[in-house]
């Protein structure tokens, strides 16, 4: 359920946000979120070019039969919205804090970008810089 409205949240981003033809394109945007210790959001820290960013964390349990031994894997997603419409250029991601979750570009487009994570970023700032 909650994965289907992951899903349609960023249709209606899309659907939204397409690229209107004569409009200049951005060279850059940045992103920085401090993430502390416990289960708190983030906090932007600093951005150049963002509109919206949402970050959302999807938590699935499991439990063996067996043991009855729960399970948890946690996919973090930033959904990240751009105030104007950039040129589509390269999209990094890193910290001077720590070392990055696995994670994987799912779209990127002029207008919004989304990055999945697999798990959750330790304390410290994570960069997101697009040029």
């Amino acid at each position: 359920m909650f994965f289907t409205a992951t899903l349609s949240l960023i249709y209606k981003l899309w659907q939204r946000l397409e690229q209107p033809s004569g409009i200049e394109l951005e060279d850059k945007a940045e992103l920085r979120l401090l993430f502390r210790e416990g289960e708190n959001d983030p906090e932007r820290v600093s951005h150049v070019n963002i509109w919206r960013w949402f970050w959302l964390r999807n938590i699935f349990v499991g439990i063996n039969k067996e043991t009855g031994e729960k399970r948890e894997q946690v996919i973090s997603n930033l959904f990240v919205v751009f105030d104007k419409p950039m040129k589509i250029g390269s999209l990094t991601l890193s910290s001077p804090d720590f070392d990055l979750p696995r994670h994987e570009v799912k779209e990127f487009r002029e207008r919004f970008a989304v990055i999945a994570f697999h798990g959750v970023p330790h304390p410290g700032i994570l960069e997101m810089i697009i040029r």
